[in-house]
């Protein structure tokens, strides 16, 4: 019995020791997801066309959050997030969940979040990308 925890042991807690050491990068910190923020901390979240949405988050942090194109997104009411976690990320797992005046409930896939100032520069990181009326 003795030599069987021996054996567990010694396989056993390399594993567990390289796997903990897998997540952290050659600098010794953990590598930390710049792309998310918690959904808790929002405050603001307004949609700026078919495409972006504006969020501020706690006191100092606002983002800009770009969509697939996503019909109805410009007209949108009620924005808010639909993440079964506390972290909205930009990789297309999160979603973005809205009413669309026209068809009613409507969801998005948020594939990027860019950190911006203000609502100023997210107007103005978006304005190439927007059409001239």
């Amino acid at each position: 019995m003795l030599k069987l925890r021996v054996m567990v042991l010694a396989v056993g807690l390399p594993v567990v020791l390289l796997g903990g050491v897998a997540g952290v990068r050659a600098g010794g910190k953990a590598k930390k997801r710049s792309d998310c923020f918690n959904a808790r901390e929002i405050n603001v979240m307004r949609s700026l066309d078919d495409k972006h949405v504006f969020v501020k988050a706690g006191a100092s942090h606002s983002y800009l959050l770009t969509m697939d194109p996503c019909p109805g997104l410009s007209l949108a009411r009620k924005l808010e997030v639909f993440e079964p976690t506390s972290r909205v990320c930009g990789d297309g797992t999160s979603l973005l969940a809205f009413e669309a005046p026209a068809s009613g409930a409507m969801r998005c896939r948020i594939g990027k979040i860019e950190p911006v100032r203000d609502l100023a520069d997210a107007e103005d990181r978006i304005a190439p990308e927007t059409p001239r009326k």
